[in-house]
Parts: structure tokens; sequence; C-alpha cells
């Protein structure tokens, strides 16, 4: 790929871009690191060949081969997916789960929608730290008769943390009046990228899709998150 320092080569991703690294400082490769762009812009001046990886939000890695030239004949490229090279190791996630009955089609759709939802970052409905951890709901959103919950977990402990139960419960009533409150879990439909374990330092965001339902009066849902053989539980009000 061809650059210079007075043209401007504009790179179009399919999926937002998460990285990018240039091999060398006289190539300069810009994008917008807060909104998940799907554009990068490349410039360069004279010297030694170089390159540049890109990593976009799924993992996927792209590499070119860059070279100054004094006149460039192509300023945009529109890439394309079967054009990557390779793509991370995705850490240990759970099988999907769902409710008998789902055709493929409609777990197609879960993924896409789901896969949508995980592109974009910086959501903060509802956050807890407990004991070096950070459960955060990022994003709560209906979609046709169904709930979307975008959940992340942050392990900033020196110990690797294996997820138990998810599980999303309504309560109801008060907590004061013992014969009227009540809690209820709610059934999940599908759980998309939920992982097994969240390794110290690390992160991991999943969605869980849950039949709709509005909170009312005296009524309120909560997340909770267990650690499999351990103390270290996570609940979140929302």
């Amino acid at each position: 790929m061809f650059v210079n320092a007075h043209q401007v080569v504009m790179l179009v991703f399919p999926e937002p871009i998460r990285q990018a690294v240039v091999g060398d400082a006289h190539f300069v490769f810009t994008y917008n690191k807060e909104s998940g762009q799907y554009m990068g812009l490349l410039q360069g001046t004279e010297g030694v060949d170089s390159n540049l990886f890109v990593i976009t939000t799924s993992g996927t890695i792209y590499s070119y081969t860059l070279a100054y030239k004094a006149q460039l004949e192509q300023t945009y490229y529109k890439v394309l997916k079967p054009e990557h090279i390779s793509k991370e190791k995705q850490p240990d996630v759970k099988v999907q789960t769902f409710e008998h009955g789902l055709s493929r089609s409609e777990v197609k759709k879960y993924d896409s929608a789901c896969e949508r939802l995980l592109q974009y970052h910086g959501g903060k409905v509802k956050t807890r730290r407990r004991k070096k951890l950070r459960l955060r709901l990022e994003e709560w959103k209906y979609v046709g008769n169904q709930m979307y919950l975008v959940v992340s977990l942050k392990n900033k402990s020196d110990i690797d943390f294996k997820v138990g139960d998810v599980r999303v419960l309504v309560s109801r009533g008060r907590k004061g009046k013992k014969s009227s409150y009540q809690e209820l879990e709610l059934p999940v439909s599908y759980r998309y990228l939920e992982p097994e374990k969240i390794v110290a330092g690390g992160e991991s965001r999943w969605v869980l899709v849950l039949p709709k339902m509005v909170v009312g009066t005296h009524e309120e849902l909560k997340l909770e998150v267990g650690e499999v053989m351990g103390n270290r539980s996570l609940e979140l009000r929302l």
C-alpha cells in the first residue's frame, strides 16, 4: 500500500478498529479510539518500507506493507473480511445456551444482535465493585419481545475468577414486609460469549437475552454472578 505526506489514504474496515500498530514512526495511522470507528487514516513520509497491523473488535487481524510514493493513484480502500490474515485466540467461554425450540435463524438473529451490542464500549448503566472485582451492566436494551443485557466483569485481583451461576432475578414487594416480598429468577433465553473464567487482570464482556419485562412499582431487577468453589459473588441491583 502506497502513502505520502500530502495525501490521506482512507481504510474502511467491516468492523470497528480496536488497535493498530505501524512498524516505523514515519508512517502514521489514526482512528477514533473512543467511538469504535470503522475508518482509519494513513499517511507517511519518504523512508524505508514498513508495515501496518490492524485488529478489529472481533479480534480479526489485517496486515499491510507500507511504502512511500510521491503521487498516489488510489486513496480509498474498502477492506473486505476475507482479506484478514488471522484471528486472535478467544477467551474460554461457555457454549451458547438457549431455549428449546429455537430455530437456526433465531439463533443467528440473537448472535447478530449480540455481536452488534458488543462492538461498542463505554456504557455504564450500573457498576458494583467488591474484592477487586468490577461488575458492570453496560447496556439494557429492548429488541422486539426480548431484553438484552450487556454485562462486563473485570478481575483486578491476582486470582483467576471461575464464573459460576449468572442469574437475573426480579424482586417484588418491600423487604420490610416479609409476607409480601419475593424474588423470582427470570429465564435466560440466550447467553452469548458468557465466560467460564476471567484471568487475573483480565476482563470479559457478554450478553444475556431474556424475555422482555417492564419493572413496575416496588419491583427491582438484580444481576448475580457467582464464583465456582469460591466466595467472591457479586450482586448488582438495577
